[in-house]
């Protein structure tokens, strides 16, 4: 009797060591990516490649240009994200994000090179849609019913879609940058804005979208002189658009300082112009303070307005900015026509279309002191982190900015501007709602880098 009850016991032993063997190991996986159960008969470096080429031809066929031959390499991508991590101290994921008809698939890769992932059955295109809708109408009206529960639910809905199945990952790794690859439908919404009900996403990550990856140059960008300077041309008036009456302040508020560089308004900003003086010297940055309109229809529709003409998404390849490489391309008042796939397809392929690392736009166009505020604190943060680090942390100086205007600290009260640069008085600006409290994502929320995060 003796024996039999060890020899139960040796195998209840036996039998509960292996249960906690297999429930560690399954909770191991588990808490990997946070997600049920990670769907093991999916090849996630392949489904990685092929949804990154789906949004490659997307592209290629939208602009009717062979961008590249290449297909993302995974390897490739979780080298370039560890030599980042070595080098410059940024700890970035890449994820990949696709809308089926009948699921929503994820996929996330690190500098630990664990291409894994996951399809979510119970979400599909039709569900998404409907709450893109309603989240597109909370960020983009910010004094109507700002604070409904529907408003709030969508960017919370959004978040436990997209971001919540990923979260222990990127906590776990301790990632700060998310870079982001999206397919249709979801690349005209700002993920800025997305919320887990108590923090907007960009105050926990810096965030940069990009067409697809074997589209965007992930290296370090290196200088093409010893000081980085800026070109910044703008205008103000326009004969069939409206007036941009800040667009002079806010240029003077970027040159001499905190960047030096050139300036060129009103009727110097002319094609020749541009091409001339990009031609005379290898500016990293180029900012244009003007209408840019992202329409539905051939990208010769979609235009950067100059004082002369207007620069179309086709033309604007002709201008050579990939050699030397333009490092950032502002448009600091630029408008998509939200949810049509076309524009999106314009907007999102900015970068890779003009030939620059990455682009600053935004989806649609904020008041004129809000823009102002947003621009003067981002050259600000920007030019902070080159003199720190020698780089143009692009993603980050954005993600500062925005986070300065979810705290309140850059605002408008009494005619000035208030920012962490201290006031500037806005004489020539008159604000559409009177003092603006700048904390709403319709005001910081539009403004997305596009390419490469630095």
């Amino acid at each position: 009797m003796f024996n039999k009850r060890k020899i139960v016991y040796f195998f209840t032993f036996i039998l509960t060591c292996l249960s906690i063997l297999f429930f560690s190991n399954q909770w191991s996986n588990n808490n990997l990516i946070a997600m049920d159960d990670i769907d093991h008969r999916i090849d996630w470096s392949q489904e990685i490649i092929k949804i990154d080429e789906d949004c490659k031809e997307d592209y290629q066929n939208f602009f009717r240009t062979n961008f590249t031959d290449e297909t993302v390499q995974i390897e490739q991508v979780a080298t370039q994200l560890k030599t980042l991590k070595q080098e410059t101290g940024k700890n970035a994921a890449a994820i990949w994000v696709w809308s089926y008809p009948e699921a929503l698939e994820l996929a996330i890769i690190t500098a630990e090179n664990k291409p894994v992932g996951k399809r979510f059955s119970d979400v599909n295109a039709l569900e998404i849609d409907t709450v893109i809708d309603q989240y597109t109408n909370y960020i983009t009206k910010p004094f109507s019913s700002q604070q409904s529960s529907t408003s709030s639910a969508s960017a919370q809905k959004l978040y436990e879609w997209i971001i919540k199945p990923l979260e222990t990952q990127l906590q776990q790794e301790n990632i700060d940058t998310l870079i982001i690859c999206v397919g249709p439908r979801l690349r005209s919404i700002p993920f800025a804005a997305f919320s887990d009900g108590t923090n907007f996403l960009v105050e926990k990550y810096s965030i940069s979208m990009v067409p697809s990856f074997a589209l965007t140059n992930l290296d370090i960008s290196r200088k093409n002189q010893d000081e980085i300077q800026i070109l910044a041309m703008g205008m103000s008036n326009f004969e069939f658009l409206s007036p941009l009456p800040g667009v002079t302040l806010e240029i003077n508020n970027i040159v001499p300082a905190p960047w030096d560089g050139v300036k060129m308004t009103e009727n110097l900003f002319t094609l020749e112009n541009l091409r001339t003086q990009r031609e005379q010297n290898p500016y990293e940055i180029i900012h244009l303070a003007t209408h840019a309109k992202f329409q539905p229809g051939d990208p010769a529709d979609s235009f950067i307005q100059l004082s002369d003409r207007p620069l179309t998404l086709t033309d604007i390849r002709d201008l050579n900015w990939h050699s030397p490489p333009v490092s950032l391309l502002t448009l600091s008042a630029c408008e998509t026509a939200m949810g049509d796939a076309e524009a999106e397809l314009g907007f999102g392929g900015l970068a890779v279309q003009s030939g620059v690392r990455s682009a600053l736009g935004s989806y649609w166009q904020v008041s004129d002191a809000g823009t102002l505020a947003l621009m003067s604190e981002f050259y600000q943060h920007l030019k902070s982190y080159e003199t720190k680090t020698d780089l143009l942390l692009k993603s980050d100086a954005l993600r500062d900015t925005q986070v300065s205007m979810i705290n309140r600290q850059v605002y408008i009260a009494d005619g000035q501007l208030r920012s962490t640069r201290g006031n500037l008085s806005l004489p020539s600006i008159s604000t559409q709602f009177g003092d603006e409290d700048l904390s709403h994502p319709f005001y910081w929320a539009p403004f997305t880098i596009i390419g490469s995060p630095w």
